[in-house]
């Protein structure tokens, strides 16, 4: 009797004292998962209102002057218009490599909201952008992309400049970045003014001055007859247009080749995608605007 009421005070007290220590391994529990609780708390709490990424998003969309939301408002209507209309440029390059085109885009009223000039300089090795956003006529904003190597640290530069109704230069930002995809990760800050003009922009569209399409040849590449049109001088650009089907000018120049080069020209052209998925020129159509002086 003894020994079953002694096995029973024994385990009795075992069980007692088992108790008491799974409560104080409870209690270590409880206090570490409340502790874990308020450090994640704390740090989603830290990651909401005050991580570098979200800083830095606020520091990149800051306006940096008086007005400048505004002009991001009109730009983003521009961009935001999948109505306007496209004109392309004939695709220009000169004996140096350089190459130039450029692309306008039109409203309803076939007025010019945007155009878009696109280059590469062989000689600095600058290559990339500008666009001009145009209201009533006038530029109101240039955004210029391109890759600067002629800087000490050779990187991508992203640069806008925004102009008052007077057409002078209100205020100019810029960044930079190793990469271009990086640039939009990098804040703007407040540059010198810089002056842009969009005239090399409306030159290669409108085929004026450098980017005139006088008369300079034939050439055939691979079983395809094409003309050359361009400035007639040796640093001059031009440009190549497929023929694809003969009209009267086409053949009058062919017969009178030599004699013709120099001829001012009106041109006319499209873009079409070969089987290998090559982009080239169309002549569309050709006028001879004035004989070669």
């Amino acid at each position: 009797m003894f020994f079953l009421d002694s096995l029973s005070y024994f385990g009795l007290t075992f069980a007692v004292k088992l108790i008491a220590m799974f409560k104080r391994i409870l209690d270590k529990v409880a206090i570490a998962c409340f502790l874990l609780l308020v450090i994640l708390f704390n740090s989603c709490a830290t990651d909401e209102q005050t991580s570098p990424e979200n800083n830095q998003e606020q520091v990149i969309n800051q306006a940096l002057f008086n007005g400048q939301l505004e002009y991001s408002a009109k730009i983003e209507a521009i961009d935001a218009n999948e109505q306007l209309k496209k004109l392309n440029s004939l695709s220009f390059t000169n004996n140096a490599k350089s190459t130039a085109e450029a692309i306008a885009f039109l409203d309803e009223k076939d007025s010019e909201v945007k155009i878009i000039e696109k280059f590469n300089d062989a000689v600095t090795g600058n290559y990339g952008s500008k666009t001009f956003y145009i209201e009533k006529g006038k530029v109101f904003c240039a955004k210029e992309v391109y890759f600067d190597a002629q800087i000490s640290t050779p990187s991508f530069v992203e640069r806008i400049t925004y102009f008052q109704k007077n057409s002078q230069v209100k205020a100019s930002i810029e960044r930079y970045a190793a990469y271009e995809e990086e640039l939009d990760q990098s804040p703007f800050k407040l540059t010198a003014k810089k002056n842009i003009s969009i005239n090399r922009a409306l030159s290669i569209l409108n085929h004026t001055g450098e980017f005139e399409t006088t008369f300079q040849g034939f050439l055939t590449h691979n079983n395809m007859d094409f003309i050359l049109v361009g400035k007639n001088t040796p640093e001059g650009f031009t440009s190549a247009l497929s023929i694809q089907s003969q009209n009267a000018t086409v053949i009058y120049l062919q017969k009178n080749e030599r004699k013709m080069v120099g001829t001012l020209l009106d041109v006319s052209h499209s873009f079409i995608v070969d089987g290998s998925g090559m982009t080239f020129q169309v002549l569309n159509d050709v006028t001879i605007i004035q004989p070669k002086k």
